[in-house]
């Protein structure tokens, strides 16, 4: 939406499968150069529910990106980011930041995930269909491959990941929630 002062603009992007470094070049080759307004390392993602786990594997696929009209002169503090790396380039001491916001509810079901994993047989084809609602085809693989399959890290076994992945998806969607602040 646009600035109160009808000068400036945020665009917030969500589920577009790019980084925000695509979304804003984008933005940039299609006449919209905007600044991306949050750290864009930070997943948004479900990723502690997908792959292994590991927050090398989350990507962000949300982001907010931040214009402002040219001023007639350079500002000396065009395009600096705050100390937390967000967008801070205001030009007339306006600007946006934003982050990757966490919810806990989504931090104790990882929390649950791994106490479940903890206490089970992984390998188990009961255990893959009862926990995992796994069909029999797929409870076979499970049993068939698990000397091939390397643990992760947090010892949560892939099948059960993803059915506590599907499960928040349903109330969370699969990504966080994001937060912009006018500054």
């Amino acid at each position: 939406g646009a600035g109160a002062d009808g000068r400036s603009m945020l665009c917030v992007l969500g589920d577009f499968n790019l980084s925000t470094e695509r979304v804003a070049a984008v933005l940039r080759e299609n006449g919209f150069a905007m600044r991306p307004c949050f750290d864009e390392d930070a997943p948004t993602n479900l990723w502690r529910f997908v792959g292994r786990g590991a927050i090398s594997e989350g990507k962000q696929y949300d982001s907010a990106h931040w214009w402002e009209h040219p001023p007639r002169k350079k500002a000396a503090y065009d395009g600096v980011r705050d100390a937390g790396g967000h967008c801070a380039g205001a030009r007339r001491g306006m600007h946006a930041t934003g982050q990757v916001l966490a919810v806990a509810e989504v931090d104790a079901a990882y929390e649950e995930m791994q106490r479940v994993a903890a206490a089970i047989d992984s390998t188990s084809r009961v255990a893959a269909r009862a926990l995992g609602g796994l069909g029999a085809a797929d409870a076979t693989r499970v049993e068939r491959k698990p000397e091939t399959d390397s643990q992760p890290a947090d010892g949560v076994p892939g099948w059960l990941r993803q059915q506590y992945r599907k499960a928040l998806a349903k109330v969370w969607s699969d990504h966080m929630p994001i937060a912009v602040r006018f500054v």
